[in-house]
């Protein structure tokens, strides 16, 4: 009985010791498991933090592709190499972080993608992004501010009321009837009064059509193609402007910009202005191996040469001229008095219609006075403040009344014209990038990086 009770004993003791020890393992077992899920985690956790940094220096390393000649000459930044190429470069740059890494920690680089679909250097607004930073610069060097300028603008802007087709169109639309009487039965004093009649209406439709032809050949523009002195210049040809940024994007020439009230925000483009200014030639400023003399006017109007870019600014230059000085005329008490003395004259004429066109007619031949004045270097004065009135602030302007997109484009044209024509590079916008997309998938998951240089 005694060895049977001993027997139970060391049984249940046993039985003891191997629940304990099953719980212990289990115990170990969930430690174990833990300590594995941890470190699956920190390993995971890890190598995304790893794939991420390799993917950022690779994206900056990318951004040294691009394009010097541009970048020192207008600080513009684009990529050239195509996303082929940058793809390939990336993939090396990996690579060659991988097995330069002394960390136990090794990724294995499975696959990676450039994209620089959402960053076409033909993107004008991307480009407008880096110009107005440029053009801080620009403008932080010139005494003009933006309060300036934005007072001129208001000022043009109450201008643009005054317009000069309405004047045109009610003149032309007058006339003077001249009778046809019919002097049969009449006696020999109603036949000389018949005929004073007729004369005097052939005299009055005779002075009408002289005068609207004064006040056409006062407010239409000059032939400033025909006045200007054409020597060997370079032409862009038609096949040319078909391959630069404006013939890709739709952007056809224009043969001048006309003010119109309400257009203008002086903070709206004021920067990018300021840059084409103060980098880009123009007719009274030269700069150093530039494919044309006058690339602000040539931004402006977009024609193939400098003597048709300078004619259609000057054609501009005239109808903005020739709005102010009628506008100042009519607001002249003496002048406007002069001009009803003179309308008294024209009894054909309702006296409204007749005091705005001889104001436009003076305001004609002072407008043509203006821009040879403009054009040989003088200030003629322009809104409440006269020390604006230069060259480059009617450039200012007029660059105002040109859409963005236009103007990126064109300027657009002149940096390609001028790196790969002048410069010898080969360049063009269309090729280029203003940044990409890097897609890099390693063996722990796929890591995406944007790039965007602006």
């Amino acid at each position: 009985m005694h060895l049977m009770d001993t027997e139970r004993t060391r049984w249940k003791s046993f039985r003891k010791k191997g629940y304990s020890s099953i719980f212990l393992l289990i115990i170990l077992a969930s430690m174990l498991g833990l300590i594995l899920a941890v470190t699956e985690a920190s390993y995971i956790k890890s190598s995304g933090s790893l794939a991420e940094n390799l993917c950022l220096v690779t994206g900056r390393s990318l951004m040294s592709e691009y394009q010097r000649e541009l970048s020192e000459r207008y600080g513009v930044f684009v990529l050239c190499p195509s996303e082929e190429k940058l793809g390939e470069l990336a993939e090396f740059y990996i690579q060659s972080h991988i097995e330069k890494s002394s960390m136990f920690l090794k990724l294995r680089l499975e696959a990676v993608t450039v994209n620089s679909e959402e960053y076409p250097a033909l993107d004008t607004g991307l480009f407008m992004k880096q110009l107005t930073d440029l053009g801080k610069l620009s403008a932080a060097k010139t005494a003009l501010s933006m309060a300036d300028l934005g007072s001129v603008c208001d000022w043009l802007g109450e201008l643009g009321g005054i317009s000069l087709k309405d004047i045109r169109e009610s003149i032309n639309a007058l006339s003077v009837v001249v009778p046809d009487e019919d002097t049969e039965g009449m006696s020999e004093e109603e036949k000389k009064a018949a005929d004073k009649r007729k004369k005097e209406a052939e005299d009055e439709a005779g002075r009408l059509e002289g005068f609207k032809q004064s006040l056409k050949q006062a407010t239409e523009s000059p032939d400033y193609e025909k006045d200007a002195e054409v020597g060997e210049e370079r032409i862009i040809s038609n096949e040319m402007a078909e391959s630069l940024p404006s013939g890709l994007l739709g952007f056809d020439s224009r043969n001048s910009l006309l003010l119109s009230g309400g257009i203008f925000n002086a903070a709206e483009g004021f920067f990018c202005n300021e840059y084409i200014v103060s980098t880009c030639s123009s007719a009274l400023r030269e700069t150093e191996n530039s494919f044309l003399d006058a690339e602000a006017e040539y931004i402006l109007f977009g024609k193939s040469s400098d003597s048709g870019n300078t004619a259609a600014f000057k054609r501009s230059l005239f109808q903005l001229r020739l709005v102010i000085r009628t506008a100042e005329n009519l607001k002249d008490p003496a002048k406007l008095a002069a001009y009803e003395a003179s309308a008294a004259g024209l009894p054909f004429i309702p006296l409204p219609a007749a005091v705005a066109a001889l104001a436009a007619i003076e305001g004609g031949a002072q407008a043509r006075a203006d821009v040879a004045a403009i054009c040989s270097g003088l200030k003629v004065g322009l809104g409440p403040s006269q020390a604006f009135g230069s060259y480059s602030d009617y450039l200012r302007v007029m660059l105002f009344l040109l859409p963005s997109e236009e103007k990126a484009a064109r300027l657009m044209d002149i940096m390609e014209l001028n790196i790969s024509r002048m410069e010898g590079c080969s360049f063009c916008f269309q090729d280029c990038s203003f940044g990409f997309e890097l897609t890099a998938e390693f063996s722990r998951g796929k890591i995406v990086q944007k790039h965007e240089y602006l």
